[in-house]
């Protein structure tokens, strides 16, 4: 009886683990579909970088890949390209499916066009179909050495009983917000034609579907795309076959601008409005000489400037009213500038600050990181400088009538054996320092407001970075100016 009790009790433990492991399989299906394996050995189908990572701002991006080379990115836990609650995630099945509206890879032979996704040249030329799908990087060699990402995504395309390829290789590096991606093109022997292709999609932007598109560089070092602080999404060419065109426009004339005027270009079009529902694209011009050709680019998911604020010492600089001051503003940032960007200061009214290693008036002042190679700022970090009335400074004439207080210490260099002091002099304090040819030194430090972890009230410096003495009033540093207001 008991022997049938335990058996009875284990059956039952079975099929709950059975249970738990039938829910537990779909989701990790659903969430990485496996590859499939040709007679030939190669692998084809969705394959996924850095599949831990692009949950937080730490851990990079995440890429999928379906079989066709169509993509899906996460970053700081949301998706980038819309449709944004729609993934990659069924790659090896459906190859051709997208994420959202206009999407992929097209290349053209003459004006015969083949496509991974949904992005064609509207209206015009001929389709050929999808893509050849050849293969794609075994999933688990793509991590090499741990950190380092390599897959390369081999398609085809084939008209007049010729076979074109097209190699489409990712790498990334742990870990960054960008990853590089080369196009190589492969035109068999006997071609005629021109060959071209493109690449776009439907941007996202972090939660928020409109963003400027922009342009910057020099030709055909370009980085075009669209920014939306903190969102970023650009291509940046790097060498061989140059872009042929761009666009970072409405995302619904990417087919249609890649038809009109020369066919399978882009028409070089920026919507530098921020309301702009943004696409983003590019296209390469391979010729028609047989060969093997390669445009090296990278896609670029964040400001070089960085997504986070600079870091002030303090939001509020006062100055006591009555004085004139001289504040370099760069003195209040305490966080490091991200390599490639600059540090930016606007007032008020947005314009630049020209020095703000020299500002004069109170206000409000607003500083960011710029990086001018990708046309990107940070968010921003706000100082305001204003007067405070409780500290006027006055130096006028000393009270001199009264009784005089004795005088406790004197510091002098003068000869007081055959120059006797007047005791009556009305100049009577606790201490009396007095030289025809010495001065007096106090302390000297370069910016304390940040040079002195733990002022204490009353404490008084030379400011050698400012050329001024400032004294600390339990609050904040003010620059000692002789003024006196009435």
């Amino acid at each position: 009886m008991t022997q049938n009790f335990n058996k009875t009790k284990k059956t039952r433990l079975c099929f709950f683990i059975l249970a738990v492991l039938l829910m537990w399989f779909p989701a990790k299906i659903k969430a990485q579909e496996a590859q499939g394996v040709y007679p030939n050995g190669d692998y084809y189908g969705q394959t996924i970088i850095n599949a831990p990572g692009g949950t937080n701002a730490d851990n990079g991006i995440q890429i999928s890949l379906s079989g066709a080379g169509n993509m899906q990115i996460l970053r700081n836990n949301t998706y980038q390209i819309f449709n944004p609650g729609i993934r990659i995630s069924n790659g090896t099945t459906k190859p051709y499916d997208v994420p959202g509206t206009k999407h992929g890879l097209v290349l053209a032979i003459g004006t015969t066009y083949f496509t991974s996704g949904t992005l064609s040249p509207s209206g015009a030329g001929l389709s050929g179909g999808n893509f050849n799908i050849i293969s794609s990087t075994q999933q688990s060699l793509i991590e090499s050495p741990p950190g380092h990402f390599e897959d390369v995504i081999r398609l085809s395309a084939v008209k007049n009983g010729m076979t074109y390829y097209l190699d489409v290789k990712y790498t990334y590096n742990f870990p960054d917000s960008r990853f590089l991606i080369d196009y190589t093109v492969t035109i068999p022997p006997g071609n005629t034609e021109k060959v071209t292709l493109a690449h776009g999609w439907d941007t996202f932007l972090s939660g928020g579907d409109n963003g400027p598109g922009f342009v910057t560089g020099t030709a055909p070092y370009y980085v075009m795309g669209v920014a939306k602080t903190p969102s970023y999404e650009a291509f940046q060419y790097l060498g061989g076959v140059p872009w042929s065109g761009y666009f970072s426009a409405l995302y619904s004339d990417l087919g249609t601008n890649l038809a009109n005027n020369t066919f399978m270009a882009f028409n070089n079009t920026i919507n530098p409005s921020s309301y702009t529902d943004n696409g983003i694209g590019i296209s390469m011009d391979f010729g028609k000489t047989p060969g093997t050709y390669t445009s090296n680019n990278a896609i670029v998911m964040d400001c070089e400037a960085g997504d986070i604020p600079p870091v002030l010492s303090t939001a509020t600089v006062k100055q006591c009213t009555g004085t004139t001051f001289n504040i370099n503003l760069n003195s209040y940032i305490t966080s490091a500038t991200p390599s490639g960007a600059t540090i930016v200061w606007k007032n008020a009214f947005g314009s630049p600050v020209a020095d703000p290693t020299n500002v004069t008036a109170t206000g409000t002042y607003t500083a960011t990181y710029y990086s001018s190679r990708f046309a990107c700022t940070s968010p921003g970090a706000v100082l305001t400088i204003s007067y405070d009335s409780t500290c006027a400074v006055c130096y006028k004439p000393a009270v001199t009538s009264g009784t005089k207080e004795p005088i406790k210490t004197i510091i002098s260099t003068l000869d007081r054996v055959s120059v006797p002091r007047n005791m009556s002099d009305p100049r009577a304090g606790s201490l009396i320092l007095e030289s025809k040819t010495r001065g007096f030194v106090i302390t000297r430090i370069a910016s304390p407001e940040t040079a002195i972890v733990s002022p204490v009230e009353g404490m008084i410096v030379y400011d050698t970075t400012a050329n001024v003495i400032k004294l600390y009033n339990g609050t904040v540093w003010h620059a000692l100016a002789q003024t006196c207001p009435d």
